[in-house]
């Protein structure tokens, strides 16, 4: 086989990580520091790089720096990439597996180097042992991921890795495929070049996972309310479209809720604008609670809210409408008293666009104000301006 100078294979993965490294804590400094775990990525990272060199001069300097540190480093960084993963998706570090993977491992290596010295011994001890940590980090990427390409991307990359190194050390245990570190034989090219690739991928698929992160939280923020993180007004619209195209190419039911905290000016005045942010966070979890999975929730403007409810008739539009109107009127003690008045409209043959069913929804929630307030109003059929009541027993002033 053509000669390989796989010291040189070694250093130059070394360098090619060390511009990951730069990479990864150029996006530690730029990104949001809600996203966690960047700052571990890079600092294993540069780590790795450290414990790459000393490997890479193995024969050059005395073991203790080449086989005893550069292990220590490499069980340092691949700790923190673990750690790091755990911290980007919200996972408390596991410490204690760290600990005991490395202890073990080191402890090992130190044994096969210093009382027992044996090569094979301490390659199978290192190729057997590293795969846990990758194992552990491809466990929760799996669970806890964003589906799509880029988490299908990096758990196959960390499976390549553990492959590699699970090869490495089980034929280390094989009489006759043993070698030394640097010996040209064709498992150790494999694998010094092989684990250096899947390395450096390794760092492009961090990259890859905190901007997509970063991507999804921007497509998150402009399409949510920053106050009550419910659809914004575009974001609905958008949403109703869909929905209302879906339902005539189906022919299915569908309502609108149009609904409006009463007399929310007043609490603004009375008891500050801090107290009306609280309200509206408040009305938005329990309006929550009521809606099922499949119904959409936005902000239309100011206190205006809107609710969509896809395969709903009227009546059992005006039964969710009842049991909004109910919740918000028992709300909690602790935050100043508020009603709501709602309207609701069904999407009929007529609407030609979305702003044909909105309007009669908000006349119909307008007519709920003028008839008392804390009620609600149902759009009748083919009409913009008048609707059928439901009322309370009591009304609000």
């Amino acid at each position: 086989m053509p000669h390989i100078d796989l010291r040189t294979v070694i250093l130059l993965a070394g360098f090619m990580t060390a511009l990951m490294a730069v990479v990864l804590f150029f996006v530690t400094r730029s990104f949001p520091q809600r996203i966690r775990g960047i700052g571990h990525w890079a600092g294993g990272t540069l780590v790795g790089v450290f414990s790459g060199l000393l490997f890479g001069l193995r024969g050059l300097i005395p073991d203790a720096l080449s086989v005893l540190l550069a292990s220590l480093l490499l069980y340092t960084a691949l700790s923190l990439w673990l750690s790091g993963t755990e911290l980007f998706y919200q996972r408390q570090p596991s410490w204690r597996f760290q600990a005991l993977v490395s202890g073990v491992g080191l402890g090992l290596l130190t044994w096969f180097l210093l009382v027992q010295p044996d090569t094979n011994a301490r390659l199978a001890v290192a190729g057997l042992s590293l795969p846990l940590f990758y194992g552990r980090q491809l466990l929760v990427v799996f669970r806890y991921g964003r589906p799509g390409f880029i988490s299908r991307f990096f758990c196959l990359v960390l499976l390549a890795q553990i492959g590699v190194l699970l090869l490495r050390g089980s034929s280390a245990l094989v009489p006759g495929l043993g070698s030394d570190f640097l010996e040209q034989t064709p498992i150790q090219v494999v694998y010094l070049t092989a684990y250096p690739i899947c390395t450096l991928m390794i760092t492009v698929g961090y990259v890859l996972l905190a901007t997509d992160r970063l991507r999804g939280e921007l497509e998150y923020l402009s399409s949510h309310d920053s106050l009550t993180q419910i659809l914004n007004r575009r974001a609905f619209v958008e949403v109703c479209e869909w929905e209302m195209a879906r339902a005539r190419r189906h022919g299915r039911a569908l309502c609108l809720l149009m609904l409006d905290l009463d007399f929310f000016k007043k609490i603004n005045d009375t008891y500050g604008h801090q107290a009306g942010d609280l309200v509206l966070q408040g009305f938005v979890q329990r309006v929550g609670a009521v809606l099922r999975r499949g119904e959409h929730f936005g902000r239309y403007g100011g206190e205006e809210f809107v609710v969509l409810l896809p395969d709903a008739d009227l009546e059992q539009a005006r039964q969710v409408a009842e049991r909004i109107r109910l919740t918000t009127a028992e709300g909690p003690a602790q935050l100043p008293p508020v009603t709501v008045s709602i309207g609701v409209a069904a999407l009929e043959a007529a609407d030609t666009n979305l702003d044909c069913l909105l309007s009669r929804a908000d006349n119909a929630m307008y007519l709920a104000k003028a008839n008392g307030r804390n009620r609600i109003e149902v759009a009748a059929a083919g009409t913009r301006e008048e609707g059928g009541g439901v009322s309370p027993a009591a009304p609000a002033p």
